[in-house]
């Protein structure tokens, strides 16, 4: 365990020094950082706000199993955390430190800051998404709304002679079945697509710069609740259209 704490410069703990204890199942530990670096390349706004079975090392202050090296690699990434300000400020004074400390962050408030940007972030790619769903639904109404003017004659006349209704829109339900399986196919396919460049890297002796990405159950269940708002409009709107110029038909007749 030394070796990961001060790799430079290792120190046998003594075994009768160690004193090891186990977290509950399911049990998670609060980390200061909603904005984490773990996915930063994958998610880079994902929240890492709690680590899911930690490991966590805890020795006594003061001992040597850190060096002072050690203490500025953690300090200048932002992963030392002090109960009390006061510590900090009175070691600044004590080491005549003004010139190179010119202010100091507290650990909280820079939690809450990124956390109020990453659900910030959050709010705009979900109104971004909705106002993407919109403009789905508005193109899947008005391709109904030309396909019915344009044929409404032969829409009419099919309907006369038997035609179900699948048979008479055949031609506008087969390219909304290619749009809905592209848009079901388009998560799953990306996915794959990432996991296949990082497999390069892997077979290349390389080690990725990433995790694979995986496909997580409420992702299938986003992506399979869009596709199914999007068919289940235009067939709405298929339908109403179709009611109606079968009611101007036979009024007309």
């Amino acid at each position: 365990m030394p070796e990961l704490l001060n790799p430079g410069e290792p120190q046998r703990v003594p075994a009768d020094r160690i004193t090891p204890l186990t977290t509950r199942d399911g049990q998670r530990l609060f980390t200061y950082n909603p904005r984490g670096r773990l996915q930063a390349a994958t998610n880079p706004d994902a929240d890492e706000s709690f680590a899911d079975d930690p490991v966590v090392v805890v020795y006594p202050d003061g001992a040597p199993y850190l060096s002072e090296r050690g203490y500025i690699a953690y300090a200048s990434q932002q992963s030392l955390v002090f109960k009390d300000p006061d510590d900090v400020t009175a070691g600044i004074e004590e080491h005549h430190l003004e010139t190179y400390v010119t202010g100091m962050s507290p650990v909280g408030q820079n939690a809450a800051l990124r956390l109020r940007d990453l659900v910030a972030d959050f709010r705009l790619q979900l109104f971004n998404l909705g106002v993407a769903v919109l403009v789905l639904l508005i193109t899947g109404v008005g391709a109904c709304v030309v396909h019915s003017r344009k044929n409404a004659q032969a829409v009419f006349a099919r309907h006369l002679s038997g035609w179900r209704f699948t048979a008479v829109h055949r031609p506008l339900l087969a390219v909304e079945g290619v749009l809905a399986v592209l848009l079901a196919a388009w998560v799953p396919f990306q996915v794959w697509w990432r996991n296949r460049e990082l497999a390069e890297y892997r077979a290349n002796g390389v080690k990725p710069p990433a995790e694979p990405v995986q496909i997580t159950g409420l992702g299938l269940t986003a992506d399979t609740a869009l596709v199914v708002v999007e068919v289940a409009a235009v067939l709405v709107a298929l339908a109403v259209f179709h009611r109606r110029i079968v009611k101007e038909g036979a009024a007309e007749a």
